[in-house]
């Protein structure tokens, strides 16, 4: 017994090593990239519409919001404390990414498999969509985290007298739906963790999980304005209507989604072969939860590359089981055999720790140095430079202003193609914000205002006249300045 802790406890160790290491990573690659060459349109979205919010913004009345409320918020009350940047924002999704890997190796550790567990976290580690997802500003990262965390959280309350543990499990799961709507599927494995409790029991439990969901979801309710969340659903409901299904798009995701994490995938195959084979019950609950995130990934309409990160909790599990299964049959003594020897199980524990190695490298030998922006940095400069700093500015890519320091209309921090084309946005509303007062500036980054509202540069040039080129089609209009004034740094 002695012996089964203290290898339970290395295995702890091991994990909490990769954890913190995995932070340190991640937080220097977020201070690096302060114009980062890749990045994701939500996150300019998210970042802006925050920094909108901690300015007094109310959330889906004056702000745009196509998600549920918390990483936005949690992004407002950050800002608020340390300033907006990109940084801040990227921060504190990494400490929700610190969160997940912690989750996912405490959800096997308590079901006795801590080298499964640690396994696991070597898996997300190697894997480019949770190295993504861990720092990139999105919905996904954040309620995967603390969908992993409801269920560490009842798994440790399924080993505990009381009901407070489970209680902690229905907040978490409801922070976890209230970050992203994909989360509901954590409802899997938590109801999953109250059947396998003893009979006398699941009834407390159940209905600790469920009044801890309730009271977490009370404030948060309570402090949203009404019909914020059917604004969230039948935005989607409708961009799903006009945008409707790309069966080649959605293949194509799913392909480079596979490609891009086969070996987890393949680990994962292996541990749902496993739990077939042996019949293990917490395994196909495992199982049915990776189940639930695919059907609501394929549910999704458009299904983007990214939201296949709702898949990463499962598989990272499975594959913890699968690889820990193989470590035990591979460290299991042999029979003697004539002919020439089998390697020792200290050559096989060697090898193994250096595949282990070579797949964890995978990540940062991809990523390397974080690169920055030029196009980005001249388009910053230029802005700050033309632009008075409460000026607003009118974009389809929020990330610009954002990183100058100038605000967007809190309204239209979105302004992607989904909203045009599920009826959200038109040229009507665009011309009405460019005769607001504090629009100082307008920015087409993307094309995504050219293309979809063709109307909008003519709208437009009757009051900012003047076009700053930068580079690849891009521009930035402002207004023509009275004869004799001079922008800021001209002249010096």
């Amino acid at each position: 017994m002695t012996g089964s802790l203290s290898a339970a406890r290395r295995w702890t160790i091991v994990a909490a090593a990769l954890v913190l290491a995995h932070a340190g990573w991640q937080g220097w690659q977020v201070a690096a990239a302060a114009y980062p060459a890749r990045y994701e349109y939500d996150e300019g979205v998210y970042a802006a519409t925050a920094a909108a919010a901690a300015d007094g913004a109310r959330l889906y009345q004056d702000a745009f919001l196509s998600q549920p409320p918390l990483l936005v918020a949690t992004l407002a009350h950050a800002y608020r404390a340390l300033g907006p940047s990109l940084a801040v924002a990227r921060g504190i999704v990494v400490l929700f990414s610190t969160l997940w890997l912690a989750a996912v190796f405490a959800i096997l550790a308590r079901t006795g498999r801590a080298r499964a567990g640690t396994l696991a976290v070597c898996a997300l580690l190697g894997s480019p969509a949770f190295l993504a997802a861990a720092h990139t500003v999105q919905m996904e990262g954040p309620s995967e985290a603390l969908a992993a965390a409801a269920v560490a959280l009842a798994l440790r309350g399924a080993s505990r007298p009381g009901v407070l543990w489970w209680a902690a499990a229905g907040a978490a799961g409801t922070l976890a739906l209230t970050t992203k709507l994909t989360a509901a599927a954590c409802a899997v494995p938590l109801l999953g963790a109250v059947l396998l409790s003893p009979p006398g029991s699941r009834a407390r439990r159940f209905a600790a999980l469920a009044g801890g969901a309730a009271l977490a979801a009370a404030p948060l309710l309570a402090s949203l304005p009404g019909g914020a969340l059917s604004q969230v659903i039948a935005f989607h409901l409708a961009v799903a209507r006009h945008m409707g299904t790309d069966p080649q798009a959605r293949l194509a995701a799913v392909r480079g989604f596979l490609a891009a994490n086969w070996p987890l995938a393949a680990a994962a195959a292996w541990g749902v072969g496993l739990a077939a084979a042996q019949r293990d019950r917490r395994a196909w609950i495992v199982g049915t939860w990776l189940g639930a995130d695919g059907a609501i990934a394929m549910a999704l309409t458009p299904l983007w590359p990214h939201h296949l990160a709702i898949l990463l909790s499962p598989l990272a599990l499975l594959a913890g089981i699968g690889a820990d299964a193989l470590a035990e049959s591979l460290a299991r003594p042999a029979a003697p055999r004539p002919g020439p020897r089998a390697a020792a199980p200290s050559t096989y524990a060697v090898l193994g720790a250096a595949a282990v190695l070579a797949y964890l490298a995978r990540g940062p030998i991809a990523a390397g140095v974080p690169g920055s922006s030029r196009d980005l940095v001249h388009a910053v400069a230029e802005m700050t430079r033309r632009l008075p700093a409460d000026a607003a500015v009118l974009t389809d890519d929020p990330m610009v202003p954002f990183l100058a320091h100038r605000r967007v209309p809190p309204a239209l921090a979105d302004t992607s193609v989904a909203r045009f084309r599920s009826g959200d946005l038109s040229l009507p509303v665009l011309r009405r914000a460019l005769q607001d007062s504090r629009i100082g500036g307008v920015l087409l980054w993307r094309g995504t205002l050219q293309h979809e509202v063709p109307g909008v540069l003519p709208a437009a040039a009757t009051r900012f006249a003047v076009r700053v080129d930068l580079g690849r089609g891009r521009m930035l209009l402002v207004p023509r300045l009275p004869p004799g004034h001079r922008t800021r740094g001209e002249g010096r």
